[in-house]
């Protein structure tokens, strides 16, 4: 039996079958070293991402420092003076207030058929912010009072808003209000 053998000449571009040129080795590497790159980019960019986010959802329970809150308990000589209003007008009034106080917690105290009656609210520094909302017929009103307390006066403004609370139906007069209130301290 002849075995006939071809020496394959080391042309280039000329392999032995089964073999891989090395313009395809080249190129191979030259796939998987890019296909490497990319991990490695994809793998930096992702860890950069996760230690830049170190810390982020972390919850703070540190309020800052303690508020300041005046005392503003006692009772109140108010008097509201009538100032603008947009489809209402506020009206004048002079009432008397309690004003109780629990921390910088305010609630207004006062005759069952006045509004403010009940009206919780806060202390700032030296300021005071109450709103209540209430409803009457097919109205909603929402009122506020923001007042600056300074010992035994407070001067501010007491603002109300009608609107409509039903629908439908026919409520005429929404709008809003606002007064100027001044206020004496009569009693601690």
């Amino acid at each position: 039996m002849q075995v006939l053998s071809r020496q394959w000449s080391s042309q280039p571009g000329r392999d032995p079958p089964g073999s891989f040129s090395n313009e395809r080795v080249r190129a191979g590497a030259s796939k998987r070293r890019d296909g490497e790159m990319i991990r490695r980019t994809l793998l930096v960019l992702f860890v950069a991402a996760a230690l830049s986010s170190i810390g982020c959802e972390s919850t703070s329970y540190d309020n800052g420092p303690a508020p300041v809150c005046v005392n503003v308990a006692g009772v109140w000589d108010i008097a509201m003076t009538a100032e603008t209003g947009t489809g209402i007008v506020c009206p004048d009034r002079s009432v008397a207030w309690t004003l109780s106080q629990s921390g910088c917690n305010v609630t207004i105290e006062s005759e069952s058929w006045d509004t403010a009656n009940g009206a919780t609210g806060g202390v700032t520094d030296n300021r005071v912010y109450v709103d209540w909302i209430w409803l009457e017929n097919c109205y909603r009103y929402h009122e506020t009072l923001e007042v600056v307390v300074d010992g035994d006066t407070m001067t501010g403004t007491y603002y109300m808003f009608r609107g409509q609370a039903v629908y439908p139906a026919y409520c005429p007069g929404l709008g809003g209000c606002s007064a100027s209130v001044s206020g004496v301290r009569r009693a601690p």
